[in-house]
């Protein structure tokens, strides 16, 4: 664990993707541990770098603290030894404080620290609220989140660069703006990994300097989104704008409904028809993997699920073409 750590805290050691997971419920809408463990080792047989438990897209606002726990700790074992980030961030500095040193004594290997949502503080607010989780786990691996669609306020470059300055252990940011101005300013005024939190900009945002992604898109196609990922660091540039076309356009219509709604359903359609290189039992637990969400979630309506299938549908077609035309040059 301390050597872990240890890597984490070097400049540039959160680079690559990261698959922010869904938490898995089963029929009842309780969580589902086997289908969870089985999805971590699915993700990391595919090329992913680490993992995030309960951020946005794991319905983090809805699980109990005592789900959170059992989350992280299924999540650690089923890594083995891969990076697990969590999401410790709240709207309250008391409890996001206490979150991240739970996490901690749990074993998950960073935290991640969402700019609090509802109460629009001011730039003032944000630094002390973050410098006060800081402060609280010294030492442990910290990604600030940046996430204006769901906060409503972002965090202003020059307290960013204050923040990572001050606290070494804030090694990475997220950033899910999809403004290119504001990500490139973050990668040359921070002392942090920019990491992409936006998957239709992931390529843009990784020519611009972008170290990696905490990414949606990859928990249905983590071995296409880690290759484009490859492709962009080894100059390999055709490749990466094929592979771009092709997730661009799924990587959209994964979010035609609140995340991770559009997600859940696909993984459902995914698992149920397809067979992975795992053992019986894990095999077993995504093909039974069910697209429930929590309450103020809903289902995906039959628009946005007529949606999805007809891109997902296009995306197989694509992605058997861009098979043969990498098979024919390599």
């Amino acid at each position: 664990m301390i050597e872990l750590l240890d890597k984490l805290l070097e400049r540039g050691a959160m680079e690559g993707v990261w698959s922010a997971l869904p938490t898995p419920f089963d029929q009842r809408g309780e969580v589902d541990e086997p289908a969870l463990k089985a999805l971590v080792r699915w993700q990391l047989s595919q090329g992913v770098r680490g993992v995030v438990a309960y951020g946005t897209t794991g319905e983090a606002p809805t699980l109990t603290h005592a789900e959170k726990e059992r989350v992280t700790r299924a999540t650690i074992e089923a890594a083995e030894g891969v990076p697990v980030m969590v999401g410790v961030g709240t709207n309250c500095t008391r409890t996001s404080v206490e979150m991240a040193r739970q996490a901690r004594a749990w074993g998950a290997s960073a935290g991640l620290v969402v700019t609090p949502y509802y109460n629009k503080p001011t730039q003032e607010g944000l630094e002390r609220h973050f410098s006060a989780v800081a402060e609280a786990v010294e030492g442990w691996p910290l990604t600030l989140y940046v996430v204006p669609g769901r906060a409503v306020i972002s965090l202003d470059v020059e307290v960013a660069a204050r923040l990572t300055e001050r606290y070494p252990h804030i090694v990475a940011i997220k950033d899910a703006s999809a403004e290119m101005v504001y990500g490139r300013a973050l990668m040359r005024q921070t002392n942090a990994s920019i990491l992409s939190g936006d998957d239709p900009t992931l390529l843009p945002h990784a020519l611009m300097g972008g170290e990696g992604a905490i990414s949606v898109l990859s928990n249905l196609c983590p071995a296409e989104v880690s290759a484009l990922w490859r492709a962009v660091k080894a100059g390999r540039l055709a490749e990466a704008r094929a592979l771009a076309d092709l997730l661009e356009p799924l990587a959209e219509v994964l979010f035609i409904e609140s995340n991770p709604t559009p997600l859940k359903a696909a993984l459902a359609w995914r698992f149920s028809q397809e067979e992975v290189a795992l053992g019986g039992e894990d095999r077993k637990a995504l093909a039974r993997l069910t697209p429930t969400v929590r309450l103020p979630l809903t289902p995906l309506s039959s628009q946005g699920e007529a949606a999805l299938r007809e891109a997902w549908e296009r995306y197989l077609e694509a992605r058997r073409a861009l098979d043969q035309h990498l098979l024919s040059t390599h």
